[in-house]
C-alpha cells in the first residue's frame, strides 16, 4: 500500500515523512516469502521491528518494463498494549470520535469528523522503507 500510494503521506499504515523516490517506478511487486529480523526494540509500549524482505519487482524505465530481485528494508511498529480487534480491516476502519467508517488505506483523516486516525492503535504501521538493490 505504501509503495503504490499516490500520496504516501495519506495512508494510515505509513508514518514516514518521505519515501524512497525509486519506489515511484515500480509497477508490480511479488513478495518472495522471505524475511529476516535485523533488530527488535521497545520504546515505551511501542514494539519496533527492523526487517529485511525480498521481492520480485517490475519497473518501468524509458518505456520498457524491467524485472529485478530487490531487498526492501522496513521498520514497522505496533502498540503492544492494544490487541488488534477481531475482524479488523484497514479498508473499513471506524473513527474513534464519530464512529464513521472509511478506508484508511487511502486516507488517515476521518472524512466526517476531521480527526487523524492512528493505525498504531489497531495494528502494525510502517515507519520506514528503504529499497536495497
Amino acid at each position: 500500500m505504501a509503495v503504490f500510494a499516490g500520496q504516501p503521506e495519506n495512508p494510515a499504515c505509513y508514518r514516514s515523512s518521505e519515501r524512497d523516490p525509486r519506489f515511484s517506478d515500480i509497477l508490480d511487486m511479488t513478495y518472495c516469502d522471505a524475511t529476516c529480523l535485523n533488530k527488535a526494540w521497545m520504546e515505551g509500549n511501542i514494539l519496533h521491528l527492523s526487517l529485511r524482505t525480498w521481492w520480485i519487482n517490475y519497473r518501468e524505465s524509458n518505456g520498457k518494463v524491467h524485472k529485478s530481485g530487490d531487498c526492501i528494508d522496513v521498520v514497522v511498529s505496533t502498540n503492544v498494549t492494544v490487541m488488534e480487534p477481531p475482524g479488523f480491516s484497514i479498508t473499513s476502519v471506524a473513527c474513534p470520535h464519530c464512529g464513521g467508517s472509511f478506508d484508511a488505506v487511502r486516507q488517515k483523516i476521518c472524512p466526517y469528523y476531521g480527526s487523524t486516525y492512528h493505525m498504531e492503535n489497531e495494528g502494525w504501521v510502517i515507519e520506514e522503507m528503504k529499497l536495497i538493490r
